[in-house]
């Protein structure tokens, strides 16, 4: 399958081969980081997948993001760009293929967690049309910390207000 590249970013289904760089990358950018195991599973699991970016092709994996699609639901598992590849578009690109992906597949709607005192990713989401719906509190075992839940819908391209063709928000 050919990568897709949309500006400098090339985002493509993840293989097995990219297991031990996406582990890497998970134990830069989360606490509690997920194993090369749990990474590799999820390849396994079904309506689990998985999509890692690159700069380049045969470049080095600098982003991720895991979800799963049930019944009309996307959920995003996992999302991370490595420091340096970050305010490049790269966590950008692998969000609205996912749900690009996630819409062909059925789902009318994506959901995501996300920690309350990470204002970063928060505002990374909400600029990509995502809206706050609830909060679970002690949802992060490791730190009882309370979880945001935000979603937004997967509107067919050039649908919905604030959206351009791609389906994306306005700028």
């Amino acid at each position: 399958m050919r990568p897709e590249g949309r500006g400098d970013c090339l985002v493509r289904p993840m293989c097995p081969e990219d297991t031990a760089e996406v582990g890497a990358l998970e134990a830069v950018c989360f606490s509690l980081p997920w194993t090369d195991g749990l990474v590799s599973h999820e390849l396994t699991v079904r309506g689990s997948f998985s999509l890692v970016a690159r700069e380049t092709l045969g470049g080095p994996v600098l982003g991720y993001m895991v979800f799963r699609v049930a019944a009309d639901a996307m959920d995003v598992l996992r999302l991370a760009v490595l420091p340096g590849g970050r305010r490049r578009g790269l966590g950008t690109e692998l969000l609205f293929e996912g749900m690009r992906r996630a819409r062909a597949l059925g789902a009318a709607e994506a959901f995501l967690e996300v920690r309350e005192n990470n204002s970063g990713a928060r505002i990374f989401y909400e600029k990509a049309g995502f809206r706050l719906v609830g909060k679970r509190p002690g949802y992060y075992v490791e730190t009882r910390e309370t979880a945001l839940v935000y979603a937004r819908g997967l509107m067919d391209p050039g649908g919905g207000p604030g959206a351009d063709a791609s389906g994306r928000p306005g700028e």
